[in-house]
């Protein structure tokens, strides 16, 4: 069998992309095990997660009540929350289709380094997969080699988040998945009806992942509408996808309505309901955000689409205009195209909504919530770099040949100017870069925190073993919920001691937001650390992440 023959070979480039993406997950292991910390964030869900596989209710680990006589009521922050009698938070979070696929990994594996990050890392590899296949009918496997070569070069668009226990990678597998059944379901000639139910599902459990998916999910509503003006699907089969849709908040709402009534009363869920609408309203305001002119702060954020380019704000607008003219040109020019239309068709279209709510209607600049939208955005830009090169190698026509190596210059250019990883272990000098961005840029970056394994693991063996009758405390609204989850324990504000029975040998947790060097601003550094030291005399652990103090 020749070269040629053998890479045309669907089953020889199968295989390569099984191995491009074994190659992804042994450099996202290798990272893991030296930079895999887990922040804040994380810990709301893997404490949810913990409680419900040791416990079986969906409660936090965390306290934010000062008063633990009252089931229901303001929390620290202002927020609307529903206590046990322990302290912890019925319902915090609305992202159970993330937390219960982990939960069930706690109760089968137990509670573990790696058992804490299997559950993104499960759908970390899920999306992979289903992005891989799809690029593979769309463009070849010329494409699915262009678009990991791409995350390789720039591992902070994907290997931040594919461990940390955060809603965006749940929700980017799960409406691959969705956009796979769909697509799948237009294909079949019987049994359409379960794969556009099966589909809807997979939209449910995405909303319940990440509420801003429906942003991209938005996608699969404008295909279904052109399926139907094209009687290419029928009302009843559209109507079957639109019950999968709603099947799992459904049953997830009726979930919480009945658990809370059980708990405390119907006026008390009609308060949660409130609380979580209000919420929704303002999705997407990072705390420390500096809030500009409207016209600034939609520029500012317009510029993030420099997150999948380079620095030099020019040619990232011209890769903008890639992704926007090459994609609908795509979408026109593929349009009686049974897989390649509709797989383009999803992934500009999810793109561009995502990407225009981001701009225009998000309240907060933070990175992460255009995630999804700069993922989508670089799918679509390998299916249409792949298109125009194939196309210039196919025709001696001057025009596709100037516009390949116009795109090319842009490729190169990008490639030479950004922080890149040309090396499989991401280097000292790549992570340092990253947090310079982060303390010195306007506003939350991504990755916003990386936290060295053992740092973390230090920590969480010291509260283990030295402390082990100890409660611990929080101060200033850093939660340390990562730890909490990881160590078993509930952690209370500090503001609730004076309200519960004295013990000796409390302590006090001080977390990375506060005292390691990621945090914003840094001018204020050594001032804060100062500050805690004065107040914190009795300290018992340090390191450069976390400071334990004894209470008495």
């Amino acid at each position: 069998m020749s070269l040629r023959t053998l890479y045309q070979n669907r089953k020889f480039q199968l295989i390569i992309l099984l191995i491009l993406v074994l190659l992804q997950v042994i450099r996202l292991l290798a990272f893991i095990d030296e930079y895999g910390g887990l922040i804040q964030d994380s810990g709301w869900s893997l404490g949810i997660a913990r409680s419900l596989a040791e416990r079986g209710t969906y409660t936090t680990m965390v306290a934010t009540i000062t008063d633990p006589t009252i089931t229901a009521g303001p929390s620290l922050q202002g927020e609307f929350h529903i206590q046990d009698n322990e302290g912890r938070l019925y319902f915090r979070s609305d992202r159970p289709a993330l937390i219960i696929p982990q939960a069930i990994i706690f109760k089968i594996f137990g509670f573990k380094f790696w058992t804490y990050r299997a559950g993104s890392l499960l759908f970390f590899v899920i999306f992979l997969l289903i992005a891989s296949i799809f690029l593979w009918f769309a463009g070849g496997i010329e494409a699915v080699a262009f678009f990991h070569v791409y995350l390789y070069l720039y591992p902070s668009l994907l290997i931040y988040l594919s461990f940390q226990t955060l809603g965006e990678m749940a929700a980017l597998a799960y409406i691959m998945l969705a956009f796979a059944l769909f697509v799948f379901a237009y294909q079949q000639q019987n049994r359409r009806g379960w794969c556009f139910f099966a589909s809807g599902i997979a939209v449910g459990l995405a909303l319940y992942s990440k509420l801003i998916s429906a942003l991209a999910l938005s996608a699969l509503g404008w295909l279904g509408l052109l399926f139907l003006c094209r009687k290419q699907a029928t009302w009843r089969e559209i109507f079957v996808f639109l019950i999968g849709c709603m099947t799992f908040p459904t049953m997830w709402e009726l979930f919480q309505l009945i658990s809370i009534i059980r708990i405390t009363s119907f006026e008390t869920y009609l308060r949660h309901i409130g609380f979580r609408y209000e919420f929704a309203k303002d999705y997407g305001r990072g705390q420390d955000d500096i809030i500009s002119p409207p016209l600034e702060f939609a520029w500012d954020k317009l510029k993030i689409i420099t997150e999948i380019s380079q620095p030099n704000l020019i040619f990232a607008c011209l890769t903008l205009l890639i992704i926007l003219i090459g994609g609908a040109y795509l979408i026109w020019r593929w349009r009686e195209e049974k897989v390649r239309h509709k797989v383009i068709f999803l992934f500009w279209v999810g793109w561009l909504t995502h990407y225009i709510w981001f701009v225009v209607w998000s309240t907060g600049g933070v990175t992460r919530y255009n995630w999804i939208s700069l993922m989508l955005g670089v799918l679509s830009l390998t299916i249409v770099v792949i298109y125009v090169f194939k196309q210039t190698i196919q025709t001696t026509n001057w025009r596709w040949l100037a516009l390949s190596g116009g795109i090319l210059l842009i490729l190169i250019l990008n490639f030479s100017t950004q922080y890149l990883a040309f090396s499989p272990v991401i280097s000292e000098e790549l992570i340092e870069a990253w947090r310079l961005k982060q303390v010195y840029g306007k506003y939350i970056q991504m990755p916003s925190m990386i936290i060295p394994s053992q740092a973390q693991n230090e920590v969480i063996d010291f509260i283990k073993n030295d402390v082990p009758k100890a409660r611990v405390f929080y101060a200033l609204g850093y939660r340390n919920g990562e730890i909490a989850s990881q160590t078993g324990r509930i952690f209370y504000p500090l503001q609730r001691r004076i309200n519960m029975p004295p013990l000796p040998g409390d302590v006090v947790i001080i977390n990375p937001g506060i005292i390691s060097t990621w945090r914003k601003p840094p001018d204020l550094h050594d001032e804060i650390l100062a500050e805690v030291e004065r107040q914190c005399p009795n300290m018992i652990f340090r390191n450069d992440y976390y400071i334990l103090c004894a209470l008495d």
